[in-house]
């Protein structure tokens, strides 16, 4: 578990030489099956003469690390009279963009009955790719991949596919797979996980003697109306207006309405979206659930990590981002 330490030394590696001079920057863990990314800008203008394209990078927090913080390839250079900025995205970049890999499906070579996981193996393979593939396991539910034609970039191929696959055994708490990495301090390998219930133990708890340095929420304005082909229902009184959603149409009604009774019920659930200042758990996964012990009641309680913001320099400080994706039945339910 990484905390914050005065003796916290950030080490940058581009292509396994460290950089000895001054780094300072931030890694964006945006989650929804985004690319991770990293900005670093390096006190040393002659990184602009060499060839750092598609080089590999990684970043360790701590002096004495073993698994880096971040692991990818250097996908833009910005060079200025001072030093040089570097923009790197993690090792998911391979499949991902202009200069990933691509598949083209036809009805000749194609890849239907082909698990997520079976897919992923095959390319990665096939292409050589420096992603690792031992932790790699099938989405749950598992899915086959069916009828795809054209050419693709391989990573939107399973993240278009992974948007269908979700846990609805508990109608009132679907749980969503989605696409990560995760380093064992050799490598970099790509996952399939599946959401944890939030009403599961959490990892961590956070309170202000522990963990929280502040906090911020935003209370979303809870959708009271939707409306499916066929009807409308309404929830509860309006007294800031009228606040909608629409459920796409199944062709059958009665499935419309209990979908849309779902969706909204799910929705109201969530009522803060929450920034969580810490000192500790740099390294936390998205997708961990946490207990966030605080006075304030509204958010007093468990919540999902979804997204997460690091930055360092001559100081270091770590945001999570909470409770702000949103899981919608009607897209998985038709």
């Amino acid at each position: 578990m990484t905390q914050v330490s005065i003796s916290q030394q950030p080490r940058l590696y581009i292509d396994n030489v460290l950089m000895e001079y001054h780094i300072s920057g931030n890694i964006n863990y945006k989650g929804n099956n985004q690319l991770n990314t990293l900005t670093v800008k390096i006190t040393n203008t002659d990184l602009q003469f060499q060839s750092l394209f598609n080089k590999s990078i990684k970043l360790y927090l701590n002096t004495d690390d073993s698994v880096p913080i971040f692991r990818g390839f250097i996908t833009q250079v910005t060079p200025t009279d001072t030093h040089t900025t570097i923009q790197a995205r993690d090792v998911r970049t391979l499949l991902n963009g202009k200069d990933g890999v691509s598949v083209n499906i036809t009805d000749k070579i194609n890849y239907d009955s082909y698990t997520l996981a079976q897919f992923l193996f095959k390319i990665i393979t096939d292409e050589n790719l420096d992603i690792g593939l031992g932790f790699l396991k099938d989405s749950s539910p598992s899915i086959n991949l069916k009828g795809i034609r054209g050419k693709f970039e391989v990573y939107k191929v399973i993240t278009d596919a992974i948007k269908n696959v979700i846990d609805d055994t508990d109608l009132d708490e679907p749980l969503r797979n989605f696409i990560d990495v995760y380093d064992d301090g050799n490598k970099s390998h790509i996952v399939i996980k599946k959401d944890l219930s939030i009403k599961s133990k959490p990892s961590y708890n956070f309170n202000f003697n522990d963990g929280v340095a502040s906090y911020s929420y935003n209370r979303r304005n809870l959708p009271n109306t939707v409306i499916y082909e066929g009807g409308k229902q309404q929830f509860g009184n309006i007294p800031t207006g009228t606040s909608t959603i629409e459920i796409n149409n199944t062709g059958d009604r009665a499935k419309n309405k209990q979908l849309a009774i779902r969706q909204i019920l799910l929705e109201r659930q969530q009522k803060e979206e929450i920034t969580l200042q810490v000192t500790k758990c740099y390294d936390i996964s998205l997708g961990t659930i946490i207990h966030l012990d605080v006075d304030e009641e509204d958010i007093l309680g468990n919540h999902r990590v979804v997204g997460k913001k690091i930055t360092f320099g001559t100081s270091m400080s770590c945001s999570l981002m909470l409770n702000k994706e949103q899981v919608k039945l009607s897209d998985y339910l038709l």
